[in-house]
């Protein structure tokens, strides 16, 4: 009875031992894999430089007045009405922007400077009539090369994106030419013109995206004013005292894109 005691004692304690082997050396054991970090945000400090494009409008808006001889007369108004006719004109811009940005957290202060060339100009001839001097035409031009501006940057970063506003100075030139001119009467021709460059003011917004930590793309939209500077008055040859006088407002709304080397 003890052998048959001890005997199984002894089976129980093997088996113990292999079911415990079997246990722990299964090589089932759960493996932990560590998640991939994200990838680090763009520095966003520093110089950065780039090429910019994209569409103008810009609206001229000129305004001619009468005096002297010509009031009262019935060729006054329409002259006037024909030669104060704004000018919408749609054109292409193409040029560069340079700037240095520096961030805090995600606050970002800069300071940016941009100038492109751009293709707005326009012209208009119109003609009327007066019962007693007979044919007239008032004819207008306008022409703008291009626009700089220059100001603070103000954005805040998500990482790879940065909404931003921006506001300051604007510089842009005016070719303004206008003339009034008599098919029939002696003297007949009395205008001018200017082309001058003008100071002005802009504001404006954007987003720009990081696509790797140097290179960078944005769009934005300014609006630019000059307010109304370019003036003058004439007179026909002979001082006949019925001078016009003439002057001209410049406004612009400008739509860009451009791709950005942040150093």
């Amino acid at each position: 009875m003890k052998q048959l005691l001890l005997a199984l004692t002894t089976i129980v304690s093997l088996a113990g031992v292999v079911t415990a082997g079997e246990t722990y050396s299964s090589g089932k054991e759960i493996k932990q894999v560590a998640p991939v970090p994200p990838p680090p945000c763009p520095k966003w400090t520093g110089f950065y430089a780039g090429i910019q494009g994209g569409y103008e409008r810009a609206l001229f808006d000129p305004d001619l007045s009468l005096s002297g001889l010509w009031i009262g007369t019935a060729t006054a108004p329409s002259a006037e009405r024909d030669g104060s006719r704004d000018f919408g004109v749609n054109g292409g811009q193409l040029g560069g922007v340079l700037g240095y940005n520096f961030t805090f957290n995600n606050l970002l202060l800069g300071i940016e400077g941009s100038g492109v060339y751009t293709c707005a100009r326009d012209s208009r001839v119109d003609h009327f009539s007066d019962p007693n001097i007979g044919l007239y035409r008032v004819s207008t031009s306008v022409d703008s090369h291009y626009l700089a501006t220059v100001g603070p940057r103000i954005g805040w970063t998500f990482c790879k994106w940065m909404p931003f506003i921006t506001g300051g100075a604007a510089f842009s030139d005016l070719n303004f030419h206008q003339s009034l001119v008599s098919a029939s009467a002696a003297p007949n021709t009395e205008g001018g013109s200017t082309d001058n460059g003008h100071v002005g003011w802009f504001v404006g917004g954007g987003l720009e995206y990081a696509i790797t930590d140097h290179w960078h793309i944005r769009g934005d939209y300014k609006y630019a004013d000059f307010g109304q500077h370019d003036s003058f008055s004439s007179d026909f040859a002979t001082g006949f005292g019925a001078p016009m006088h003439s002057r001209i407002e410049l406004r612009e709304h400008v739509a860009t894109a451009a791709i950005v080397y942040q150093f």
